[in-house]
């Protein structure tokens, strides 16, 4: 944290050295990869997500939606408990070059669309996110992405019940 806060400050004092309207871009990434898990049990899962990004005319700033699933394998037994993510996100990202690292805040909904076990079907999240787009030509790029989510708030004790984090890697085409 105490490093977070100066690297946010310099991000945003060269941001406002660049130049103040560009054209904003839009981009649509199809991502994968681990997913550890604390719901009713721990474990690792695949997460597959489908991603949409808008750069705002101050390109230092993206507004990205998120659209995820994943099948966990919960220690209450039997099928894999299937889950589906939404989110949005506001992401601060370093604009210039072909490499866009970025850090993100948002929330969402994860709908138990099977498997609730007496839980709501669905519950609030929190998401952050660290990462980077990289550009391989000017109309298709990777994104590497670790996100940390909650959800099922329990209160002042634990700030959530479910909690998951993953890293994905994934295909993106930008518009």
């Amino acid at each position: 944290m105490r490093l977070t806060i100066p690297l946010l400050a310099a991000l945003l004092g060269v941001a406002t050295m660049l130049p103040a309207q560009q054209a904003p871009t839009r981009s649509v990434t199809l991502a994968a990869g681990p997913m550890s898990f604390d719901a009713s049990g721990t474990g690792t899962a695949t997460v597959v997500a489908l991603s949409a990004v808008q750069t705002m005319p101050w390109r230092w700033v993206a507004l990205e939606a998120q659209a995820a699933y994943a099948g966990l394998d919960e220690q209450s037994g039997g099928a894999a408990t299937r889950t589906g993510i939404l989110e949005g996100q506001a992401q601060l990202q370093w604009p210039n070059g072909r490499v866009q690292p970025y850090l993100g805040l948002g929330g969402g909904l994860v709908r138990y669309l099977t498997n609730a076990n007496g839980r709501r079907a669905i519950e609030p999240a929190v998401v952050g996110a660290i990462g980077m787009r990289a550009a391989l030509t000017d109309a298709w790029g990777v994104r590497l992405d670790a996100r940390v989510r909650g959800w099922q708030f329990a209160g002042a004790t634990d700030w959530a019940v479910n909690s998951s984090t993953e890293l994905t890697l994934g295909l993106s085409r930008r518009f």
